[in-house]
This record gives structure tokens, sequence and C-alpha cells, in this order.
């Protein structure tokens, strides 16, 4: 395991002061804690037309770099908002430019780790958006991490004492995770 691992943070959403980026930024936080490179791309600083098809032979610079990071990143965390019962668009619509991966040897996200976070103001809501990223996962072939973190903040619990050392537990967890896969991955692939 002394392969060092890059896990790249991509979500956030739109908004200043977004809760959703801030979850994202405490689970790399928590990577780092745990030996890993991080890299964020969040979406809020890397906005990106919707997505055309079209655009992929000449695709606009954030998605380039988005592309540079997810190719370079062993493992990756997705963290969404909750709008509607499901992925907020942009970052479906980030997820959409990864398309441009398809003719990649291996495609996709084939066999990298990905963490799951998702941030949703009713109860449940955020496991709706969980159990959406988990079918956008198993698309692009990636695998995702038993512990995901899905955080209810109607009433503003969640961030408080009580639920801040119930996601820390469930972040130091999920990194710990990633970091076993993807080192496993990263072994696999050069033997």
């Amino acid at each position: 395991m002394g392969e060092e691992v890059t896990v790249l943070g991509v979500g956030g959403s739109m908004r200043a002061d977004s809760s959703t980026e801030l979850l994202l930024r405490m689970a790399l936080r928590e990577a780092r804690n745990q030996g890993m490179r991080v890299k964020l791309f969040p979406l809020r600083g890397h906005p990106l037309p919707l997505f055309d098809p079209g655009m992929l032979a000449d695709p606009p610079p954030a998605a380039r770099l988005l592309l540079k990071e997810v190719r370079a990143a062993q493992a990756i965390v997705f963290a969404s908002p909750v709008y509607h019962g499901t992925v907020g668009g942009a970052f479906k619509n980030t997820i959409d430019y990864l398309q441009a991966l398809a003719d990649d040897d291996p495609p996709w996200l084939s066999g990298k780790a990905v963490g799951l976070l998702a941030v949703g103001s009713m109860a449940g809501a955020a496991l709706q958006a969980i159990t959406a990223m988990e079918h956008i996962t198993r698309a692009l072939r990636a695998v995702a991490m038993p512990t995901v973190v899905a955080v209810d903040s109607s009433e503003g619990a969640a961030w408080g004492d009580g639920g801040q050392a119930t996601i820390a537990a469930r972040l130091e967890r999920m990194c710990g995770e990633l970091r076993r896969y993807a080192c496993a991955g990263t072994l696999a692939r050069t033997t």
C-alpha cells in the first residue's frame, strides 16, 4: 500500500457557501489526513455550458481540466445537492462531460473507486440522490464504496456537534475504503 493515491473531489453546487461543497471539502481533508493527495473540482469554480455531444471534439476549458483531473485520479468523490429528489442539474451536467472518456482505454472510469456524498433538505432525499449517483457510478464502470454520506440539512441538526461527529466518522470510513480500493486497483493494474 505504498502507492500514493490521488483522490479528486467533483461537486458542490452553484451557490456560494454551498453545504454540499463544505461536505466535499471535509471529505478531501479526511482523505489528506489518510495520506492521499487531493484535488478539488468545485462546480461553482468551473461552470460548464449545457452538455452537447458535439462539443467533445473541442471541449470548453473547464471540461478539459475536468477530464485531465479525472484521468489522473485513482479515486473520485462525487458530491451533489438534492433537488426534487435527485442530483442537482449542475452536477449531472458535469458528469455528462465524462462521455468524452468513452474511447479511453479503459473507457470512462473503469475500476476507479468512487465515494458518494449528498446533502438534501428533507429526510430521505439525500439517499435518493445517493441512489442516483450509484447508478451513474455503475454506468461509468466505476466502483461505489459501501459507505456513503447522506446529510439531511432540513433542521440544521446535521451540522451541530452530534451530527458533525457522525458525519466525520462516516467520512473517515468512506475515505479508508477509497484508499484501500484504489491501492488494490493500482496494484492489480501494475502486475
